[in-house]
């Protein structure tokens, strides 16, 4: 009966030290763009833990095709591992939001996978982030309003440039 409590014991400290204590953030979860435009999401790791987890991968959810999600910088920023207390902050993804893409708003999630080691790929961190898609502006009211303005302008004479008088002088040399 003894040796049963030592090997249930000995398994949850296993357990206990294999669960990775990974507290991932990011600064900016809400942000907005024009069609066609391109977000960029930095964040930070940290391992609240005492011992190593490793970075290995990503997973992650996109609600619309219009929405296209580059984990790049996560591989090329973020280091294999970090050992307890570490941390980690920098760009972890990018959105690149369709021209076509209709406004409003785009919410996914971001997760880390990794674990005890270099082949462990559980989810050990997620994130959700939202990309709201405003609309493009309309330029013609602008347009127009400044047009009324300079045909206002001219009406009043005030856009009328007197004429410069050059005077040229001619050097002789004498």
């Amino acid at each position: 009966m003894r040796r049963l409590w030592s090997c249930a014991i000995l398994a949850l400290l296993l357990c206990a030290t294999a669960s990775a204590d990974i507290i991932f953030t990011l600064d900016n979860p809400v942000q907005s763009a024009l069609p066609g435009n391109t977000l960029t999401f930095e964040g930070s790791i940290l391992n609240d833990g005492l011992t190593e987890v490793f970075l290995n991968g990503t997973s992650f959810n996109v609600p619309s095709f219009d929405i296209v999600l580059d984990d790049t910088p996560f591989f090329v920023n973020t280091p294999l591992s970090l050992l307890g207390g570490e941390s980690f902050h920098g760009e972890l993804f990018s959105l690149a939001v369709n021209p076509a893409a209709q406004p409003g708003p785009y919410t996914g999630a971001f997760s880390i996978t990794g674990g005890v080691d270099s082949f462990a790929f559980d989810v050990i961190g997620t994130s959700t982030f939202d990309a709201v898609v405003t609309p493009e502006p309309s330029g013609l009211p602008f347009v127009s309003v400044f047009l009324l303005i300079l045909m206002w302008l001219r009406g009043c004479g005030v856009t009328n440039r007197p004429s410069l008088n050059v005077v040229k002088h001619r050097v002789t040399s004498g």
